[in-house]
């Protein structure tokens, strides 16, 4: 079953740039790792 993840982001006008791209990148390699973790055994 695929589950999926909502992700939601806000940056105020005052603050830096977040940086979403890299911290989806992140999860996402994460979330790979975590799938496959068991096959490795």
């Amino acid at each position: 079953m695929t589950q999926k993840i909502l992700i939601l982001a806000a940056n105020p006008k005052t603050t830096l740039t977040l940086r979403l791209d890299e911290e989806m990148r992140e999860i996402d390699e994460g979330l790979r790792r975590s799938k496959n973790r068991d096959q490795s055994f």
